[in-house]
């Protein structure tokens, strides 16, 4: 009996010190995964074609003696000086194709222009009216302004095309800074600018008339 009570003490002590422990243990911390955010990816911007605007150069010398076709007009290469004189020989006006370049690359992207008629051809050009084209005007035989919007085409075999190579399509190619379709360059001023025509075959004759005169052609 006497050893049993000495023990009685102890085994609560023991009871006392579990219970203790028990309360004193930490829960172990939640570990909370983190989820990558999700990216929606969209198309691909389409690159931003760069406006090509051309640069005013000086005029060179007439050619001595231009050839005419058998369609009656003068027959002119890129790089060549064209225009009107009076009769005294004096510049009223007077213009030059800079270059032609075929199926040029156009405003859009990826939703740029395609031809209505087969191709584009690109004309960059420059060109000035003289003070003297007024009263020139006033005299009757030549236009008021400078205007390069009358074009027309012949294709590869020689045929007239009956369309206009003038189209919305080849318009809508260039951005307003490059484009000279209907700017009139009136007298004491100077223009430069393109145009984009619109033409049936890869290769041919592009024909530009001033106001009803006879007109000047370029071959492709």
């Amino acid at each position: 009996m006497t050893t049993s009570a000495r023990r009685f003490p102890a085994i609560l002590a023991l009871a006392a010190a579990a219970t203790i422990a028990t309360g004193c243990t930490a829960s172990a911390p939640e570990v909370v995964e983190e989820t990558a955010p999700v990216v929606t990816l969209g198309p691909t911007p389409t690159p931003t074609r760069t406006p090509s605007i051309i640069e005013w150069v000086e005029f060179p010398a007439y050619d001595d003696e231009p050839s005419v076709s058998e369609r009656g007009n003068v027959v002119k290469q890129p790089g060549e000086v064209a225009g009107l004189a009076d009769a005294n020989g004096e510049d009223l006006l007077r213009f030059m194709v800079q270059a032609i370049s075929i199926e040029p690359e156009c405003e859009g992207g990826d939703a740029a222009p395609v031809p209505e008629n087969g191709y584009f051809v690109r004309v960059d050009l420059q060109g000035e009216a003289l003070p003297g084209l007024t009263q020139a005007y006033q005299e009757g035989g030549v236009p008021p302004v400078l205007s390069f919007s009358d074009w027309s085409a012949i294709d590869s075999s020689g045929v007239n095309v009956n369309t206009d190579p003038v189209t919305e399509s080849g318009i809508a190619c260039l951005t307003r800074p490059e484009m000279i379709y209907y700017t009139d360059i009136n007298p004491g001023e100077r223009g430069v600018g393109s145009v984009v025509l619109d033409v049936p075959t890869e290769h041919g004759t592009l024909i530009l008339r001033l106001g009803g005169q006879d007109g000047w052609e370029y071959t492709y």
